[in-house]
């Protein structure tokens, strides 16, 4: 079975989604949407490949997705657009 855990979904959790792979194995992650916070973890799970499971509307509606663009519901500047 793969293993898929929930890791960068909230602000300043960009190393969580390194300790899920690297110390947990994890092969998917769950959200994961502040990657984007750090170009060197955005290239290494690039590189690998990583599964990344989205739901933007989770993300709005649990206060993963944060800042001026969230507050104003612009859609067209949400995180999955840079994960892409």
């Amino acid at each position: 079975l793969n293993i898929t855990l929930h890791a960068g979904e909230e602000p300043d959790t960009a190393s969580n989604i390194t300790t899920a792979i690297e110390t947990f194995g994890a092969q998917r992650i769950g959200h994961g949407y502040h990657v984007v916070d750090n170009s060197a973890i955005m290239e290494s799970v690039a590189s690998k490949g990583t599964h990344f499971e989205t739901c933007p509307t989770s993300s709005y509606e649990t206060g993963g997705w944060v800042g001026d663009a969230a507050d104003v519901s612009d859609w067209s500047r949400h995180p999955i657009r840079a994960m892409i």
